[in-house]
C-alpha cells in the first residue's frame, strides 16, 4: 500500500526565506519574533523585496533576484553566504521550502507521500505584506474561488481546530480594508456567520459579491488576497502565511536546485573592507575576471568603504543583463571591472578543510532531498563526498555551521543528522488529529566517526534547532553559539487560485528524543559564544578549540550503524532502474516534468513518519523489503505526482505488503477504480494527508503505486487512473523477475 513517508516536513522559518531546493536566498535574516528587532527580516518564504541585512558572520552571495531553486535563505548574520535578491526588479526573497502534504509513513507498498515542510515563520512580505500585485487573469472576475479554496485549505488542515465565523470574520475584514479606498463600505456590515461552515461560506459569497458588484475601480485580485491575508493573520501562527503570487513564484523556482541572478561572489564582513571571499563558478564576476581576495572599494565611481553591508548590498543589486562597475582593489593597485550580472548556482552546502586540520561544513538551508545541484549532485551525495574527502586530508574533527540557517525538509535534517548519529528519531510531529509522526535518522552512518561541534546563533531555525537538539540529546557533539530561534512547526504550502499560494501549520513538532518542544522555546548550546563569523570569527574560534581539546582525549568515536536489510543503492538501481517511467505518462501539460527521483535503501527511510517506526521497521523486515525508488512530478515544489517501485525478495512478501494499510490514521482504503496486477488498492489521504489519493498494485515480487497530491476537497483518485494504466503497461515490458 502507498506510503505517506515523503511527506515534506518544511521545518523552516518561513519569514526568513525557506525553500525547498537549491540556491541560498536572500541576505535578510530568517526571523522569530525573538530575534526580528535585532537582525533585518530574512525571506525565508517569501520572496517580496526586502531589505539586505547586515551579515553578522560570513560571507554574502550578492544576488540581484530570487534564487530560481532555494530551499531557504540564508538569515544574516550566518557565517556563510546571505544572497542578496533585487529589489529594483520588484524580486524579493525566496519563499521558504516547504512542501506537500504531511503524510506520515510507510506502508508496505509505498504509496510515496508529499514532502512535509516544518517551518519557523511566515514569508516576508506574506502575511504582513500587501496583499498582493495587480489583477490576474483568471475566469473568476471576483477572484472568489482563491478565497474559497483558502478557507477550506485553513478549515481541514490547519492544525487547531478554528471555528468557520471567526475565520470568516477575519476574512470579511480583510476584503474591505482593500476595497474601502474605491468605494463606501460602511452600509457593507459583516455578514452574521452562524458558525455552521457551509452556511457561512454561501453567507459570505454573497456579501463578497455585493462588494464588488458595479464597481469597476476595486481589484477583485486584491480585495480576495486581502480577504486571505485577513483569514491567515487572524491566527497569530507564525508558520501560516498567504502568499502573493510573487512570493509563491519564488517558492515554485527556488525549489527545484536553479539560480540566482546577480554577480556570482561571495563577501565577508559587515563594513569595509569589503573582501570577495569566494568567486562562484560559472558567474558573471568570474567570467569578468573578478579573483577571491579582492576588495570593493568603489561601485559605478563612488566610493564605498564608509557604507555597511546594507547600503552597499543595494547598489550591487539590479536585473539580470544590467551593468556594474566595480572598483576593486587588488595588488596595492584599484582596477575597474565591468560585470554584466546574469544567473549563477549559489551552493546550498559548503565545505573545506581549516588551517588546523578541522573540516568545516555550512549549510544555508535543508534543502529537498531528491533536488540535483550545479554540480549534479544530491544535498546528501554532496555530504558525502565532503565527509570522504575530509578523511583523505586527514582531518581529526568536524564543525557543522547552522548559523542563520533557516530549517527546510526534514528528510535533508534526517540525512545529515544520519551520517553522525546511528539510529533514533529526529523529530516527531504531531497533527490536528492528534496523529503521531516520527522521522529517523535516515540510516547512513559515515565510516568514521570523529568529534562534532555544531555552531548555532539567535537565527538558526527550525530544521537546524532540531539537528542541534539531535547532537545534544544524542550526546554526539557539543553545541557552540547562541540561543536558537525557537521556531519549529511543520507546516505545508499549497498553490491557490489567482497563481497564489499558502502555507498552513499542520503539525506541533518536538525534538525526536524525549518529545521536547522547542516551538517558542529555542535550543540553548552547550557553550555559550557571542559574536559573529567575519574576520574574527569567535564562535567559530570557540568550536574549533574545544574539538582540539576532545581530539587529544578521543580522536575516533565508536558507533554501530543500525540494521540494514536492504540491498545496496546499486543493486537497488540496477534492478528497479530500468523500470522507471519517463515524463510521457504523466498527461500533457505543465506537470510533465520529472523534478527528481531517489533511492530509499534503509529501514530508517522507509519507516520515516510512521506513527510507530519500530513496528513498522519489524513488518517490514519480516516482509522481505529489499528497497524502493520513488519519482516525482510537476511544474514546481511540492509535486504533483510520485512514482513509487518497492522490490522484496519473493512474492509473498510483496503481496502483504500491497494488502496493508501501514498508517491507517492518514490513509483510508477506498474501492479501487482500476484493476491493475494483482492486489490493487487505492486510498485517500485523511487528517493531516487530506488531498492525497493513490492506487497501488503488485506483480510478483515487485509493488507500485502512483500518488497525486492535490487541494483538500479538489482531486479525486480517477485523476492518476491513466497514469497508473501508462505506469502498469511500461512495467510489463520490462518485467522483473
Amino acid at each position: 500500500m502507498p506510503n505517506a513517508r515523503f511527506t515534506w516536513i518544511l521545518i523552516c522559518l518561513l519569514v526568513a526565506g525557506c525553500a525547498p531546493g537549491g540556491a541560498t536566498g536572500t541576505g535578510t535574516s530568517p526571523t522569530s519574533a525573538a530575534t526580528a528587532a535585532s537582525t533585518a527580516q530574512s525571506p525565508l518564504l517569501a520572496p517580496t523585496a526586502i531589505p539586505v541585512a547586515q551579515s553578522t558572520a560570513g560571507p554574502t552571495t550578492i544576488a540581484t533576484q530570487q534564487p530560481t531553486a532555494a530551499v531557504a535563505m540564508t538569515p544574516p548574520g550566518a557565517s556563510s553566504p546571505t544572497t542578496v535578491p533585487s529589489v529594483a526588479s520588484g524580486s524579493s526573497a525566496t519563499p521558504p521550502s516547504t512542501a506537500p502534504s504531511t503524510t506520515p509513513a510507510a506502508t508496505a507498498a509505498s504509496l510515496t507521500a508529499a514532502p512535509t515542510v516544518l517551518s519557523v515563520a511566515t514569508p516576508a512580505g506574506a502575511q504582513n505584506g500587501t496583499p498582493g500585485a495587480s489583477s490576474t487573469k483568471t475566469t473568476d472576475p471576483t477572484q472568489f474561488a482563491a478565497v474559497n479554496s483558502a478557507f477550506t485549505i485553513l478549515m481541514d488542515k490547519y492544525y487547531k481546530p478554528i471555528t468557520s465565523s471567526d475565520l470568516l470574520k477575519a476574512a470579511w475584514t480583510g476584503a474591505v480594508d482593500q476595497a474601502k479606498s474605491a468605494r463606501p463600505t460602511g452600509s457593507l456590515a459583516t455578514p452574521a456567520f452562524t458558525g455552521i461552515r457551509e452556511t457561512d461560506i454561501k453567507l459570505f459569497q454573497d456579501r463578497y459579491q455585493a462588494l464588488l458588484a458595479g464597481e469597476p475601480n476595486i481589484d477583485a485580485t486584491k480585495v480576495a488576497f486581502g480577504a486571505i491575508q485577513g483569514m491567515t493573520s487572524s491566527l497569530q501562527d507564525d508558520h501560516t502565511a498567504f502568499l502573493s503570487p510573487a512570493v509563491y513564484a519564488r517558492f515554485q523556482q527556488s525549489s527545484t536546485g536553479g539560480q540566482s541572478v546577480g554577480l556570482g561572489v561571495e563577501l565577508s564582513g559587515n563594513k569595509a573592507p569589503f573582501v570577495i571571499q569566494t568567486v562562484l563558478p560559472g558567474g558573471a564576476a568570474e567570467k569578468a575576471g573578478v579573483k577571491a581576495g579582492d576588495v570593493i572599494v568603489q561601485v559605478d565611481g563612488q566610493d564605498v568603504t564608509a557604507l555597511d553591508l546594507q547600503r552597499l548590498s543595494a547598489k550591487l543589486r539590479g536585473e539580470q543583463g544590467t551593468k556594474i562597475v566595480l572598483g576593486l582593489q587588488r595588488a596595492g593597485t584599484v582596477q575597474n571591472i565591468t560585470i554584466t550580472r546574469a544567473p549563477f548556482v549559489s551552493p546550498v552546502f559548503r565545505s573545506r578543510v581549516l588551517p588546523n586540520g578541522i573540516g568545516y561544513m555550512r549549510l544555508d538551508q535543508f534543502p529537498q532531498t531528491y533536488v540535483k545541484f550545479g554540480d549534479g549532485k544530491t544535498f546528501s551525495e554532496q555530504l558525502d563526498a565532503a565527509l570522504a574527502e575530509f578523511e583523505q586530508a586527514g582531518v581529526k574533527a568536524w564543525v557543522i555551521d547552522l548559523r542563520n540557517n533557516p530549517g527546510g525538509s526534514v528528510a535533508a535534517l534526517a540525512e545529515m543528522a544520519g551520517r553522525f548519529i546511528p539510529n533514533g528519531p529526529v523529530v516527531v510531529s504531531i497533527g490536528r488529529a492528534k496523529d503521531r509522526m516520527e522521522t529517523l535518522v535516515d540510516g547512513h552512518l559515515f565510516g568514521a566517526q570523529r568529534p562534532l561541534a555544531v555552531l548555532i546563533n539567535h537565527s538558526s531555525a527550525s530544521s537546524s534547532e532540531l539537528m542541534a537538539a539531535a547532537v545534544q540529546d544524542y550526546r554526539r557533539g557539543v553545541v557552540v553559539g547562541e540561543t536558537t530561534a525557537g521556531a519549529v512547526n511543520a507546516s505545508e504550502i499549497l498553490p491557490l487560485p489567482a497563481a497564489s499560494g499558502i502555507q498552513v501549520t499542520v503539525a506541533a513538532a518536538f525534538s525526536g528524543k524525549g518529545d521536547k518542544s522547542l516551538d517558542g522555546v529555542g535550543v540553548s548550546p552547550d557553550v555559550t559564544s557571542s559574536g559573529g563569523a567575519g574576520a574574527d570569527d569567535t564562535q567559530l574560534a570557540k568550536a574549533v578549540s574545544l574539538l582540539q581539546e576532545q581530539v587529544t582525549k578521543q580522536p575516533v568515536l565508536s558507533l554501530t550503524p543500525g540494521p540494514h536489510p536492504a540491498l545496496s543503492r546499486d543493486e537497488i538501481a540496477a534492478i528497479l532502474g530500468p523500470v522507471q517511467p519517463a515524463e510521457s505518462i504523466i498527461p500533457a501539460g505543465p506537470e510533465r516534468h520529472i523534478l527528481g527521483s531517489q533511492i530509499v535503501d534503509t529501514l530508517n527511510e522507509f519507516a520515516s513518519g510512521a506513527e510507530n517506526t519500530t513496528a513498522l521497521k519489524e513488518k517490514v523486515t519480516k516482509r522481505g523489503w529489499q528497497g524502493t525508488i520513488q519519482q516525482f512530478y510537476g511544474s514546481h515544489d511540492p509535486p504533483t505526482y510520485a512514482t513509487e517501485f518497492d522490490v522484496y525478495k519473493d512474492a509473498n512478501g510483496a503481496k502483504e505488503a500491497a494488502v496493508s494499510n501501514d498508517t491507517p490514521k492518514e490513509l483510508q482504503d477506498i474501492p479501487a477504480p482500476i484493476k491493475l496486477g494483482d492486489d490493487t488498492t487505492a486510498y485517500r489521504g485523511i487528517n493531516s494527508s487530506l488531498g492525497l489519493f493513490a492506487i497501488a498494485w503488485r506483480h510478483g515480487r515487485v509493488t507500485m503505486s502512483v500518488t497525486l497530491y492535490a487541494e483538500p476537497g479538489q482531486g479525486r483518485v480517477e485523476d492518476i487512473l491513466p497514469i497508473a494504466r501508462a505506469l502498469d503497461e511500461e512495467y510489463l515490458r520490462h518485467p522483473i523477475p
